[in-house]
Order: structure tokens, then C-alpha cells, then sequence
């Protein structure tokens, strides 16, 4: 499944573009179902790491950590 399509990344601010900023936009959000991590993404270095807000039990936000969480932990999905 692919998290960040070609509209998204688009949209997406560079990393530390919004870093000036009082409350800045959250672009997007993702989730997973089965735990208590919410990533709410606010800029992308158009690679593969993007910045913003975690709420949960894990620190870290990058794309490479949740696409390769175990296929039993994503069967239902990363929702968006």
C-alpha cells in the first residue's frame, strides 16, 4: 500500500517550512487501527521522513518504520 500518494506529496510542506509558524497545518494523518499510534504530518523531506506530531507510544515518524511494521499488524490497514 502505497502511504503517501503523488496528490499528498504535493501538498506536503518541506521539512522546517512551518516551523516559524504559531499552529501549523496538519496536511494529513495516519493511524494504526490495532495500536495506540496517530502521526499527524505537517511537512515531508520528499523522500521518506516526514515531521509533525506523534501521539502514542512510539517517538519516531518515518514512513520506512511504518511500512514495515509485520503484515499481521497492517491487515487492517494504515488508514489515512
Amino acid at each position: 500500500m502505497k502511504l503517501l500518494t503523488k496528490d499528498l506529496r504535493k501538498v506536503l510542506p518541506p521539512l522546517y517550512s512551518q516551523e516559524n509558524e504559531k499552529d501549523p497545518l496538519v496536511i494529513c494523518k495516519f493511524f494504526l487501527p490495532m495500536t495506540k499510534w496517530t502521526w499527524f504530518a505537517t511537512e515531508f523531506d520528499g523522500k521518506d521522513t516526514f515531521f509533525g506530531f506523534v501521539v502514542g507510544e512510539y517517538p519516531a515518524n518515518q514512513m520506512q518504520i511504518i511500512q514495515s511494521l509485520p503484515k499481521p499488524m497492517t491487515s487492517q490497514g494504515i488508514l489515512q
